[in-house]
């Protein structure tokens, strides 16, 4: 399989839209449901870093990485990833985190977090195989079917 691990543009807009629509279907572990996809939600975000795996010419996973828009809290970001279903397993989600922290680091940023539902325990393992370290509970993490659910906040210093 042939993969490419760059920077996505504005120009993949709608292979980012199809990929999260996808992909929002799948579990209920994402921050998102295949319904609530906008374009506006995912590109022009200023201080947003979004990479992508493409293999085989398909969108395989997205990483992205939310900064503070506010000086003081500049040196730190919000991790989200997701990988299609038909990728899990092949090491394409391994390779584009590798990818998008050496972009964070280009950009200055020192500390990453990433908060995980609890029930994902394969999440939580990822994760933990890739340096973060748990800073405990993370109340309340997401809102689904009309219920809250928990999660665990991990950090990575860069």
């Amino acid at each position: 399989m042939n993969t490419d691990y760059r920077k996505l543009r504005a120009s993949d807009s709608d292979s980012i839209i199809d990929f999260l629509r996808r992909v929002g279907g799948d579990t209920d572990f994402l921050p998102f449901s295949a319904s609530d996809i906008s374009i506006d939600d995912y590109l022009y975000l200023r201080n947003s870093i979004l990479c992508g795996a493409i293999a085989d010419g398909t969108l395989a996973a997205v990483a992205e990485i939310l900064t503070p828009a506010l000086p003081r809290l500049r040196h730190r970001g919000t991790l989200l990833i997701a990988a299609d279903k038909r990728f899990w397993g092949t090491g394409i989600a391994q390779h584009l985190l590798g990818f998008i922290i050496e972009e964070a680091r280009e950009r200055g940023l020192r500390k990453l977090e990433v908060s995980i539902v609890d029930g994902n325990e394969r999440g939580k393992a990822f994760v933990r195989r890739n340096g973060f370290v748990s800073e405990g509970k993370d109340s309340m993490l997401m809102q689904i079917d009309g219920r809250y659910v928990d999660g665990e906040c991990f950090c990575l210093i860069l």
